[in-house]
């Protein structure tokens, strides 16, 4: 962990586009068929967090069409972050992927053109709802600090897919620390509906 501050906190002022180097080199890529253009040029302004509420082995079916889920259809995040803090990539971040569903925050309608989805393995309500790893979370920091800056995402517009969804969806769950998040520069400590 010591190493890895230092190149943030040391090498980043010299090297400019460090941090994302660092995050790219420690992510595993695969291409979902799942996404289209993002609509009318739409650029990300949130990011959205959900559970997968699955193991991540089966999540990676159904964002590959390997299985369809009956009640979903097709289905895609940009990222899913593994138990262990490993990340993956399945769309790309120009890209508009499928993951929001009917939600709306903010004058939005159409979160999936103006967000990043980051998927979180982990069993959810189906699993009794078990905390979320410290390794897991801080991979979630780390992507989240890195997808922020380079698209200059406000705080108030990270937000979990329950917020933008509160009649279908409670994910990313109760157990979910954003006060962590907000303690490690992401989110806002107070989200409100709007």
């Amino acid at each position: 962990m010591f190493i890895k501050k230092s190149l943030r906190h040391v090498v980043m002022p010299i090297i400019r586009y460090s941090y994302t180097n660092i995050m790219k080199s420690k992510i595993i890529k695969h291409n979902s068929p799942n996404f289209e253009d993002r609509k009318n040029t739409a650029k990300p302004c949130f990011i959205i967090i959900h559970c997968t509420e699955m193991s991540w082995k089966d999540a990676h079916k159904l964002y590959m069409n390997e299985e369809i889920d009956k009640n979903a259809g097709r289905i895609s995040p940009h990222y899913v972050i593994e138990k262990d803090g490993t990340i993956h990539q399945y769309v790309d971040e120009e890209k508009r992927a499928w993951h929001a569903g009917k939600s709306y925050w903010d004058g939005y309608t159409d979160i999936n053109s103006y967000s990043i989805g980051i998927e979180l393995e982990n069993m959810g309500k189906m699993g009794g709802y078990p905390k979320y790893p410290k390794i897991q979370m801080d991979a979630l920091v780390d992507l989240c600090k890195d997808i922020k800056s380079r698209n200059n995402i406000e705080d108030k517009y990270i937000l979990g897919h329950s917020d933008i969804a509160p009649d279908r969806k409670t994910d990313p769950d109760k157990h979910f620390d954003w006060s962590y998040l907000f303690k490690n520069g992401i989110g806002l400590k107070n989200i409100k509906a709007q």
